[in-house]
């Protein structure tokens, strides 16, 4: 089994519908400890009378997932009619998942695409080693 072609990790940039400049982002799977990492933080226990439940927060787990797989992005002008393009950085990252509308949610959907496509090479390669 050639692990390193099924353990890569797999990135893509995506272009960002409507822009007029071009902007494309860059959204990279995450690792099965970086998904671990998620799912320990998004747990929390809630007091309920006659004790405490553990519930899992799929709200902070999407914000942590979308701020994690969020890696890059090119031709992006946050000032109108500028022409020095923008430096991805942690605060700009965190700049547009929380200010611009609907940011989040495009990054996430677009996660999950690119995690259904590479879970079906991973099949196909798998089916090509067995054969």
């Amino acid at each position: 089994m050639r692990l390193s072609k099924l353990t890569a990790p797999k990135s893509a940039f995506h272009d960002y519908p409507g822009d007029e400049d071009g902007a494309r982002f860059e959204i990279t799977l995450l690792t099965p400890k970086q998904e671990r990492e998620i799912s320990s933080k998004a747990q929390k226990v809630v007091a309920r009378e006659g004790g405490g439940e553990m519930v899992f927060d799929t709200t902070l787990a999407g914000s942590l997932r979308a701020s994690m797989c969020l890696t890059g992005c090119e031709s992006l002008y946050l000032s109108p009619g500028s022409d020095k393009e923008e430096k991805f950085t942690g605060t700009l990252k965190r700049k547009l998942l929380d200010e611009v509308p609907g940011f989040e949610a495009w990054v996430l959907e677009c996660y999950g695409k690119l995690r259904e496509q590479h879970e079906a090479e991973q099949e196909a390669e798998r089916k090509n080693l067995a054969a």
